[in-house]
């Protein structure tokens, strides 16, 4: 659990202008995980369907490899797959291993918005549903001002958010 807010806070950073009412439009957002520099795993958002009713497949991989030994010292996988119609969670299903304790989820969303950080809503609401175990999650969010972000492809200026604080990171959007 210790990276995947490092994992969630950079899909976040550049997933963020992606609200339930506007698709991306060829169907995908691939971001890297970065961790002190390195390339640490990966983050991706699968969309399909229309505007109304659409899925979105996510999906995190990540690991930690010890110094020196390059043994893994830490793992992170996490898929899940939202059902959304007329701008609500209708149903998520996920699976997750964290460095060796799978988890399952079905859920039809407890009226919440999931925490899988691609809907810009997020930012409205005090409440995300952990898409790992499903509880609920009460969350606060203050507009930091914009911040400069540089990625492989190019920089872009970033509206800049405090930590959620159950998910420990910084997020940019």
């Amino acid at each position: 659990m210790r990276l995947f807010g490092l994992a969630t806070g950079l899909a976040l950073a550049l997933a963020m202008p992606v609200s339930a009412l506007t698709l991306p439009s060829d169907g995908n957002l691939k971001f890297d995980v970065v961790r002190k520099g390195k390339d640490i795993g990966d983050h991706s958002y699968q969309f399909s369907g229309n505007q109304n009713a659409f899925t979105v497949k996510v999906s995190t991989d990540v690991v930690v490899k010890a110094p020196l030994i390059r043994t893994t010292a830490y793992s992170f996988k996490h898929d899940s797959l939202e059902q959304w119609k007329g701008g609500k969670l209708q149903k998520l299903n996920s699976a997750t291993n964290d460095d060796g304790k799978p988890q399952k989820l079905s859920t039809s969303g407890k009226g919440a918005l999931p925490a899988s950080l691609w809907n810009d809503d997020i930012v409205k609401t005090g409440k995300l549903m952990n898409t790992i175990d499903g509880t609920i999650m009460s969350v606060r969010v203050a507009d930091l001002g914009t911040e400069r972000v540089t990625t492989k492809k190019r920089q872009c200026d970033c509206a800049s958010l405090p930590p959620l604080r159950r998910l420990g990171t910084r997020f940019m959007v």
